[in-house]
């Protein structure tokens, strides 16, 4: 009988543990908004176009950057804009590019580069669906100009959703990689449009 209660007792506590670890292995509500500056291997060519980032205006419906199981908020530990205007200048560096950061299209103009890219953030949402399972959305809109008109626009687009393994920065992993899917392919075609 004893024997018994013992190992009851037993099992109890390790369920208790095991769950304790899984609640420390998951994601806290504070998010912090990873990009990774390009490569010192990736040197851009001396005759690029010079091309600047103006920082995004940010245009969410909420400040949130998303939501947990129990109804609470992922929120971010920077500025959501600043996250996507300087992992796009990152990814235009990636493709060649010389490339710098204003904060305004003002203080872009007074640099004088060939090109002034400009954008509008309109979602950035990961929602927790289990402990084990996430989605993410993002909609962001991004233009092109030199000195006397717009030479391309576009209105981007993507989200994933996925199973997960439990981890303090899966979130932090999840929005960085959904970030990177919908930016890539309009630094191509951004790096297209002004080496025309």
């Amino acid at each position: 009988m004893l024997r018994h209660n013992v190992s009851r007792t037993l099992a109890a506590l390790l369920l208790v543990l095991a769950a304790l670890a899984l609640s420390a292995c998951a994601p806290g509500n504070s998010v912090r908004l990873l990009y990774s500056p390009p490569d010192a291997a990736v040197l851009p060519d001396p005759s690029a176009p010079r091309v600047t980032v103006v920082m995004f205006e940010d245009k969410r419906p909420v400040v949130q950057v998303g939501e947990r199981k129990d109804g609470t908020s992922f929120v971010a530990s920077s500025t959501v804009s600043d996250w996507v205007s300087r992992s796009l200048a990152d990814e235009l560096a990636r493709q060649g590019l010389q490339v710098s950061f204003a904060l305004t299209p003002e203080q872009a103009r007074a640099g004088g580069p060939d090109y002034i890219v400009t954008g509008v953030v309109n979602e950035v949402w990961l929602k927790e669906l289990k402990t084990t399972e996430f989605s993410t959305s993002m909609k962001l809109a991004v233009s092109v100009s030199d000195y006397t008109k717009v030479l391309y626009t576009e209105h981007l687009s993507g989200g994933q959703s996925k199973q997960v393994i439990p981890a303090s920065d899966v979130v932090e992993k999840l929005l960085a990689e959904t970030l990177r899917d919908v930016l890539q392919p309009a630094a191509r075609k951004i790096q297209a449009t002004v080496k025309k």
